[in-house]
């Protein structure tokens, strides 16, 4: 199971996974490309074998969409079970390491997930590419994402369409900036579309909403 699923409109279907993992500095001081690999692959994009290694990552979602499609273990998050051939499938992943903002991590993990899924999009109407999100966008934009609930399914839908976008025209001209631009994280992409969003209203309803504040002084604890 995912950790979270969100049900959106009895049609789109966001499937989600937190992922706590911290790479150590070293690989990132030496540069070493291989060991990042390694970090993504084992925290991100395990499966699960006879030595005790657990699903991880997309096997998690890939198991829950397997699920959802063949069986009937998660037809109570919908009103009509017996129509998902509607449904819109959004795989997420949330991450909390800043280093996973880096161009390309997000497509090299979404490739693994379209593999594994690929015997079961047609029960959906689509299955949409993976998308992920730095924890740290979730709490920078806060404010502004629970002020206006659908922004967040908007710069889904925009972000995917750019990137596939940015890949049609790479695969037309090998222009290695377009390579460069159509791997772009959310994260990245997000805080070019809401550049002038200030941060400071976030942190108050944080604080507020979290109940981080000492009740007779109002100070921030």
């Amino acid at each position: 199971m995912s950790d979270f699923t969100v049900v959106r409109n009895q049609r789109q279907i966001l499937m989600i996974e937190v992922k706590s993992a911290t790479i150590h500095f070293n690989p990132l001081e030496d540069v070493n490309v291989e060991a990042f690999k390694s970090f993504v692959d084992e925290q991100f994009c395990q499966q699960k074998d006879g030595d005790g290694r657990k699903n991880k990552g997309i096997y998690q979602l890939s198991r829950q969409i397997h699920d959802f499609a063949t069986t009937s273990t998660l037809n109570r998050i919908l009103k009509r079970p017996d129509d998902k051939s509607k449904a819109v499938i959004f795989p997420i992943i949330i991450y909390t390491d800043d280093v996973m903002d880096m161009a390309g991590v997000n497509a090299y993990v979404g490739e693994k997930i379209q593999d594994e899924i690929e015997t079961v999009q047609q029960h959906f109407k689509i299955v949409q590419p993976l998308i992920m999100i730095n924890l740290s966008f979730l709490l920078r934009y806060y404010a502004k994402l629970k002020q206006n609930p659908s922004l967040l399914f908007e710069l889904f839908m925009s972000y995917i369409k750019t990137t596939v976008e940015r890949s049609k025209a790479f695969n037309k001209s090998k222009n290695p900036l377009l390579f460069f631009e159509k791997n772009i994280s959310f994260d990245r992409y997000a805080a070019i579309k809401m550049k002038d969003v200030d941060f400071i209203p976030s942190f108050r309803e944080l604080v507020s909403d979290l109940h981080l504040t000492d009740n007779l002084s109002g100070k921030v604890v």
